[in-house]
This record gives C-alpha cells, sequence and structure tokens, in this order.
C-alpha cells in the first residue's frame, strides 16, 4: 500500500489507514444496504406493533392485521380487541409530564389551567317568548291590517291575515320590514307603490 492510498479514517481525526479503491466502495455499499434493510423491516400479519388506540385512548400494543412491506394498514389492540386503521403512538413523554403535572396540582390542591366553574349559558327565548315580551303594553285591538302598499312604522302593531298579530322590529331596507309573529321574524315587502 502507497502513502498516496492512506488516508485518515471518516472521521478525518482518527489514523486509520483505508484502502480507498473499489473494495472500499464495495464495503460501503454493503454497509448502507444493510443499514437499509434494518430500518425497513417488514411487518407480517401477527407481529406485535406499537400504537395509539382510539378506544382505549392511550399507546398501546396491537397485532398487525394487514400490512405492505414496512407499512402496517390495519391493526387489533390486544387490550379492548378493537379493529382498526394504524395510527402512529403519541409522544409518551408528553403525556407522562401531563399526567405528573396534575398529580401534583392535585396533591397541592391547586388546580392546573382554567377554573372548572360551569359557565352559565343565555337562555334562548323561543319566538313565541320574544313575541309575548315584544307585545307588552301594546294595544292589539288598533293593529294596523298589513297591506304591501300601506308603510309601516317600527314599534307598530300589524294585523296579517296568515301569521297573526305582529310588531314591527325595523326597516332594513325602504320597502322591507322585519315583523316579529309568534312564529318568528317574518321579512315582509311594505310601502309598495
Amino acid at each position: 500500500m502507497s502513502l498516496e492510498q492512506m488516508k485518515l479514517g471518516p472521521c478525518g481525526l482518527c489514523c486509520l489507514p483505508l484502502y480507498h479503491g473499489p473494495r472500499l466502495e464495495a464495503a460501503t455499499d454493503s454497509l448502507r444496504a444493510s443499514r437499509r434493510k434494518a430500518l425497513t423491516v417488514p411487518y407480517v400479519p401477527g407481529s406485535p406493533i406499537e400504537c395509539f388506540c382510539s378506544n382505549c385512548n392511550k399507546d398501546t400494543t396491537h397485532t398487525v392485521l394487514e400490512a405492505s412491506g414496512v407499512q402496517v394498514r390495519f391493526a387489533r389492540c390486544t387490550q379492548c380487541a378493537t379493529e382498526g386503521p394504524y395510527r402512529s403512538p403519541k409522544n409518551r413523554f408528553r403525556a407522562a409530564a401531563m399526567a405528573a403535572a396534575a398529580e401534583s396540582a392535585r396533591t397541592r390542591g391547586k388546580t392546573t389551567g382554567k377554573s372548572k366553574t360551569p359557565r352559565r349559558r343565555a337562555v334562548k327565548q323561543t319566538p313565541e317568548e320574544q313575541h309575548q315580551a315584544a307585545m307588552l303594553g301594546k294595544d292589539t285591538a288598533s293593529a294596523q291590517p298589513y297591506n304591501l302598499h300601506e308603510p309601516l312604522l317600527p314599534g307598530g302593531v300589524v294585523s296579517h291575515p296568515t301569521f297573526g298579530i305582529g310588531i314591527v322590529l325595523d326597516l332594513p331596507e325602504a320597502q322591507k320590514a322585519r315583523i316579529l309573529f309568534r312564529e318568528g321574524e317574518k321579512l315582509l315587502a311594505c310601502n309598495r307603490k
């Protein structure tokens, strides 16, 4: 071996003499192929695999049901026996850290995150309740009969042949009125010439 053929190792720091030529290239190619093969071991039905179970809501051991090469298609959970598509496992370290933080907060008597007091939701009134509330103090006997050629005023009481007695909420356009009846709000034409 001549001095030109002897060089430092692959890292450039060690002083292992290497022969650079066809033998080294063949050796590195076979090493790369063996590493690639080790990383891509094909799964076969019946082999165990770690994946996320949507029924158990955690990472569990599953049995491979269907696979093509290195990709698992379907798996069965060994704990709850549900079958489904393969889902990659969730981050175990993050889940463990969150569980530990919640446990330590519980032992100290503190809560994590937002307070757990339930929010009061606004009670939504039915259209009939809205109609009753709007009609308080209004004289239904003097209700104006609905006519699409007559102008309407906001707050006025209208008697419609189909929808009954209603109150004019507003006039969104020059020739339309939003009227609240027992069945709900209606947009009706008005002031047409």
